[in-house]
């Protein structure tokens, strides 16, 4: 389960992995190659499922 209060989030807060990454890809298509790399990258190079990045971008925690 993920934490995760940010923009496209439940109510509660409460995501599984699977519902996490959906917003995070429906809400922040390219974010994570500005954010974390600094630089633009193309939509193919960026590892959709990489929730390392999604929780480190967003701020979300994963719960026990």
């Amino acid at each position: 389960m993920i934490y995760y209060t940010g923009i496209g989030s439940k109510i509660d807060g409460i995501h599984t992995q699977k519902e996490f990454l959906k917003i995070m890809h429906t809400e922040f298509p390219e974010m994570i190659a500005w954010k974390l790399k600094g630089v633009p990258l193309p939509p193919e190079k960026i590892k959709k499922n990489d929730l390392a990045r999604w929780l480190q971008f967003s701020g979300a925690t994963k719960m026990p």
